[in-house]
């Protein structure tokens, strides 16, 4: 019982859950920003991604498996190994439900990203290390995966000291698997972020749109500290009036 719980998806998902929670409370000015704009059409398209993410973290724990989705950035030869405990594929209908969720998620976050005239600095910055985090990192969750794995054994009838070191290092992997979830929705939503501001182009370009009033006081500081960053001008010799000798 102990073991189909620690092996299953509802751990990684609690992970995800009190991490993005942790950040929404940390940064609530951006969450509010995804779901507060001007434009009553844009806020929907916000609240939607933010709805969707979370459905979409519910949806993969009930219904889909987290490793197997880890192992789509892998060769198609080696996606096997992304899932150690042989779990049942996924079922197309299922999982095409799990795709369209990610899509609404990252890409409606991306369109909010877009209509506050967020840069493409940001998500360029993302996109390599989030892949790279992904390469480099994803195998050694795949050998501690294996590790848990091989623990089915020893956790039936084990001592309570046991059952502890077992959950102990167990929750490691749920964090290490969390940070590659969020990295490859990153990576997503870099690469989403572009083909947003197309979209948004098409859409805006012909009235006159209003960034959210954060943006807004971004924009208004940037100018403030490029203005003081500017050193007075100086008078010349040639100006300056002279003095009356009395």
């Amino acid at each position: 019982m102990l073991y189909r719980f620690l092996s299953s998806d509802y751990p990684i998902t609690l992970v995800l859950l009190l991490v993005l929670a942790a950040w929404g409370h940390w940064q609530r000015a951006v969450v509010l920003d995804l779901v507060r704009l001007p434009s009553r059409r844009w806020s929907l398209v916000g609240r939607a991604a933010v709805a969707a993410t979370l459905l979409l973290l519910l949806w993969v724990a009930a219904f889909d498996n987290w490793r197997q989705l880890l192992g789509l950035f892998l060769p198609a030869d080696e996606r096997w190994m992304s899932d150690p405990y042989e779990s049942a594929p996924t079922p197309w209908p299922f999982r095409l439900s799990t795709l369209v969720l990610l899509a609404i998620s990252a890409g409606g976050s991306a369109l909010v990203y877009a209509y506050n005239r967020g840069g493409l600095l940001l998500p360029l910055a993302l996109l390599l290390p989030a892949r790279a985090y992904l390469y480099f990192l994803d195998p050694i969750r795949q050998r501690i995966d294996v590790l848990l794995r091989m623990a089915e054994g020893r956790l039936e009838g084990a001592r309570l000291i046991d059952i502890a070191g077992t959950l102990y290092w167990a929750v490691g992997l749920y964090a290490l698997i969390g940070s590659l979830v969020l990295a490859a929705w990153l990576f997503v939503w870099a690469l989403a972020v572009p083909v947003a501001r197309i979209v948004v182009w098409l859409i805006m370009r012909r009235q006159d749109t209003s960034p959210s009033e954060r943006f807004s006081l971004y924009r208004q500081r940037a100018e403030a500290m490029r203005q003081a960053a500017v050193p007075p001008p100086t008078a010349s010799p040639e100006t300056v009036p002279p003095k009356n000798a009395e």
